[in-house]
């Protein structure tokens, strides 16, 4: 036990290491790694050993490390090695695949008598280094972990007749298997510096070559080899016109499943189990069970003077570590350069374009033959999720999103040629779109609430017997349980009963596609009397009647158009598109048929359009610069600090060109009684513009400390919300246009999450409620009668992308669309309650509306 000890001792392995090269420094022996040299009985306790509870991201954990989480790959490689069976682990870096190896040699060497070679290719080195030279080194490794009797060197010189490959072969047979009687497993780690030399694929021939030995010389079978490192079984022989690396059995080493199987860890914490168990269920959100980046994040957390009391506050951490600009990662700069790391422009172009279709979330199936998806997993960038990839966790998703792919790909090749620009966008973006109708909130007979608590008790009991027969049809039970409510007293006893079955059967129901865009639905609109709806994206604009959903739609607007926005003017009479062309068509609803108005003028891009309540204006924005994911600008000309006023009950004449801004106009919006119209603008301020005289100067509001990026006014003009790109959020109040604003002290990271339109902020149509959705992916509610008190509510989305809120009609609900595919509807009146999610979407959530009458929810997306 006293050997245990100093093992266990933080210099052992650097000191060992060190007497290991003075031994052999004369002779030309390298040291690796021997767990052979310890004498260790075979019922050596390993548990006994005094804990290190101490995080370690990067590097190879001591077999016995307090935190070493096992995994399904300990078992199977483990097996693999008593059976004598050749085996790999290959996979991306800093998953754990040393450490699995040193507690594997560790158990085979201690438990099982096993004998056990492990060979760190990179102490051999690759830069200047001949075949001859190599194989010798191998020999030498071998010959010193073994402890063989026989002198490598004189051996290697005195059968320097035949090839390298042949003198490893018969040194392996003629001396190692007649010295060492145990069983062998060598172990060659880092086998992804073979890729540099040239003579690499005879080496794996000749492991090949000794497998299939096996038949005809027997003693092969009591020697192994496992590889490890990060390359594909397709790399390792890479000539065509030779047979493929096609023998062993490959180890998946997959992430951590789950805060049960790493239950260890909360050990690191040195804080109550019931604690520790929160704070890692925090840090799982992020990483997903990723091996390094779990620890790194639970190293940062126990640095800070107190441990995190909620999921903000790792959040925090998550953000100083990954997301800042100023962090860098050597994890994060691996993926990077493994992405980019192809030789061929058009290879490299041609992962960059995958991965962008698999953070759309477009299905992707996973192809063992393909290089390009082979390339993907090498990196850590993606994992196979039922057979379909998959970002590998949330941190991923931040880091390498749509902004960081386009920074990467031959953006010149864009700027060059517009076809191209056309090709890669709408390949990155999205090869299928789609709308996805939720049946929500049916509600046929209305049924008044009884006065008589014998009528309600009675009303709930039928509705009960309604629901039992209707279980089978959750549309059915759907409706049954709405109409219960609105009979049942709250404070009745059934009415949590039938609550729950609302719940339940609202979970069940399965919205309806409507199919026919082929790309990116970006946009969609509901009329005001809700007999069509409108949707638009990366393939034009759809007009569909919502009368007869079976009826195809109307198309507005053909393939190769993109619609970034689209408005219905306050009585429907008009329908406005605006797009990458600059130009608005303005369709008459009467014969929406009939070819638009066009209106030209903007030099740049239609970014927003907004009409007034009473139907005179229209007002619109331009934007002469490409948006990425991140809403972050790529110049490529002077940007549109104008607005354009257009009359809609004289179409023919020229707009009004309202002046003042100083940068590119980023939002628009008109009060409830059409008086004023708010513009925000990259010079940071918030103007005013007095609708009865437009061609007067503008009154600025306020002046942010950075890009204004949305504006918004409550439903009885009351108030005015602003959200700027520095993550503030203040409230002005309208009646009182001279005082200062509210700064909502809890919103401390505002961010606009649409590129396309103001989404982040939005009132609830009675008036009463405010939401916003701040940089971490988290909703606030507020309560408009006391905002400074700050927000009522956070909703956290567990770690997705929030990219879109929308309000039900009656105000009831809060619907909110995540990167993730999903649609979570809040109860606003019980918002601490779990919310419903409703799924469908195989591609992230761009868009969300309500019908006018609340009984639809429309969601549009980067899906088919």
């Amino acid at each position: 036990m006293s050997l245990l000890k100093g093992v266990l001792e933080p210099n052992f392995w650097k000191d060992w290491r060190q007497a290991r090269q003075k031994t052999f420094q004369k002779i030309g022996k390298l040291p690796c790694y021997n767990h052979s040299d310890m004498n260790l009985s075979e019922d050596t306790d390993m548990t006994s050993t005094p804990p290190l509870a101490q995080f370690k991201a990067g590097g190879t954990l001591d077999p016995r490390h307090d935190l070493y989480i096992e995994r399904q790959a300990d078992a199977d490689l483990l097996e693999s090695c008593l059976k004598g069976e050749f085996a790999y682990v290959l996979t991306t870096r800093q998953v754990g695949k040393s450490s699995l190896m040193m507690r594997t040699v560790d158990r085979l060497t201690h438990q099982h008598q096993m004998r056990t070679v492990v060979i760190d290719l990179n102490t051999i080195g690759t830069k200047d280094i001949t075949a001859d030279e190599w194989y010798f080194s191998l020999l030498e490794l071998i010959e010193s972990e073994l402890h063989l009797d026989t002198e490598a060197g004189p051996w290697w010189r005195a059968h320097a007749e035949l090839s390298n490959v042949r003198r490893f072969q018969l040194f392996l047979q003629e001396i190692v298997l007649k010295e060492v009687t145990e069983p062998i497993v060598i172990f060659i780690d880092e086998i992804e510096g073979t890729m540099k030399l040239n003579f690499a694929d005879d080496f794996f021939a000749a492991i090949r070559s000794i497998y299939n030995a096996r038949t005809h010389y027997p003693e092969f079978n009591r020697l192994s080899f496992v590889l490890i490192g990060s390359a594909t079984p397709n790399e390792l022989i890479r000539d065509p016109e030779r047979t493929p690396f096609n023998i062993g059995r490959r180890v998946e080493l997959l992430d951590f499943r789950d805060v049960e199987e790493t239950h260890a860890l909360t050990a690191g914490f040195n804080t109550s189990p019931e604690r520790a168990k929160k704070i890692l269920g925090w840090v799982f959100a992020w990483t997903k069970g990723h091996p390094y980046l779990t620890q790194r994040l639970c190293g940062e957390i126990i640095k800070q003077e107190t441990l995190p009391s909620s999921k903000r506050e790792v959040d925090a951490s998550v953000r100083h570590l990954f997301l800042a600009p100023e962090s860098d990662d050597s994890n994060l700069r691996f993926v990077e350069q493994t992405l980019e790391n192809r030789p061929e422009e058009k290879e490299r172009d041609a992962v960059l374009n995958t991965y962008g279709e698999v953070r759309l979330g477009i299905p992707i199936q996973d192809d063992v033959k393909s290089s390009i998806l082979a390339h993907l997993k090498l990196a850590g960038v993606v994992r196979n999720e039922n057979r379909l990839l998959k970002v590998r966790n949330p941190i991923y998703h931040k880091v390498f999103n749509l902004h960081w792919v386009f920074r990467h790909y031959s953006l010149l090749k864009w700027w060059r040629d517009a076809p191209g620009l056309v090709k890669v966008t709408t390949r990155i973006v999205a090869s299928l779109g789609a709308i996805l109708f939720v049946g929500l909130f049916v509600i046929l007979n209305q049924i008044r609430t009884s006065r008589d608590y014998r009528s309600a008790t009675y009303a709930y009991e039928s509705q009960q017997l309604l629901l039992r027969g209707g279980a089978s049809s959750p549309q059915l039970g759907l409706l049954l349980a709405t109409q219960a409510l609105k009979t049942i007293p709250q404070k009745s006893p059934g009415y949590s009963i039938v609550e729950q079955a609302f719940y339940e059967n609202l979970q069940l129901v399965d919205g309806r596609a409507l199919v026919s865009h082929k790309a990116d639905v970006v946009t969609l609109k509901f009329s005001p009397n809700g007999n069509w709806l409108a949707t638009g994206g990366w393939d034009g604009t759809r007009l569909w009647d919502m009368s007869n959903l079976d009826k195809a739609p109307i198309i507005l607007q053909p393939s190769g158009e993109y619609v970034f926005v689209l408005a219905f003017s306050s009585d429907g009479n008009w329908l406005a598109s605006g797009g990458w062309d600059g130009k608005i068509r303005l369709w008459d609803m009467k014969d929406p048929t009939q070819e638009p108005l066009l209106w030209q003028g903007h030099e740049g891009h239609v970014q927003t359009l907004v009409f007034s309540p009473d139907g005179k204006w229209l007002a619109s924005s331009d934007r002469q610069r490409a948006i990425d994911d991140n809403l972050e600008l790529l110049d490529i000309g002077l940007g549109g600090a104008t607005v354009r006023l257009w009359d809609i009950n004289n179409p023919t004449h020229d707009p009004l060109i309202l002046r003042a801004h100083e940068g590119d106009i980023t939002t628009l919006a008109f009060s409830p009684d059409s008086k004023w119209l708010a513009t925000g603008s990259e010079d940071q301020t918030v103007r005013l513009w007095d609708i009865s005289d437009p061609a007067h100067e503008s009154f600025v509001l306020g002046i942010h400390e950075d890009s204004v990026v949305t504006v918004a006014f409550d439903p009885e003009g009351k108030w005015l919300a602003t959200g700027s790109a520095n993550f503030e959020v203040w409230l002005w109040d309208m009646q009182n246009r001279n005082s200062a604003p509210i700064i909502l002290q809890d919103h401390k990271e505002m961010h606009i999450t649409s590129i396309y339109e103001e989404t982040t902020l939005v009132f609830s149509p009675n008036g009463k409620w405010f939401a916003s959705r701040d940089q971490n992916d988290i909703v606030h509610l507020w309560d408009l009668d006391n905002p400074k008190q700050g927000s009522v509510a956070i909703l956290d989305h567990e770690g997705e992308a929030v990219s879109t809120l929308a309000f039900s009609p009656d105000s009831q609900w809060l619907a909110t669309g995540t990167t993730y595919y999903i649609v979570r509807l809040w109860d606003v009146s019980h918002p601490n309650q779990n919310p419903v999610k409703l799924r469908g979407h195989e591609g992230g959530v761009d868009t969300l509306m309500f019908s006018p009458d609340g009984n639809r929810l429309a969601s549009g997306g980067a899906d088919e």
